[in-house]
């Protein structure tokens, strides 16, 4: 595996998204991309318990992804108009 870039996989808390992380460790993936969680589950408590299942697994997380309500990555024109920092159709959309 290379040390300077390793492979890493998308994973979250709470949203289903990407890779488990059981799956990570069993395949050797040592590095994940997280997907923000949601409000409720960002709480001391919660990153405590992830940071140490994340630790028992010899995973790292490398990136965190700010994914909001109501973006798609179904097609570019899509992503053109659901992704960014403001899109405006979504400017007025209540953050979770």
């Amino acid at each position: 595996m290379n040390d300077k870039w390793p492979i890493g996989v998308f994973a979250s808390i709470d949203a289903g998204l990407g890779v488990k992380l059981e799956v990570a460790r069993d395949l050797g993936v040592r590095t994940i991309h997280l997907h923000t969680p949601h409000a409720s589950s960002r709480t001391p408590q919660r990153a405590a318990e992830f940071n140490k299942r994340l630790a028992d697994f010899g995973i790292t997380i490398t990136c965190v992804f700010a994914g909001f309500e109501g973006e798609s990555y179904a097609d570019i024109q899509m992503v053109k108009r659901t992704v960014g920092l403001m899109p405006r159709d979504t400017r007025g959309a209540p953050h979770h």
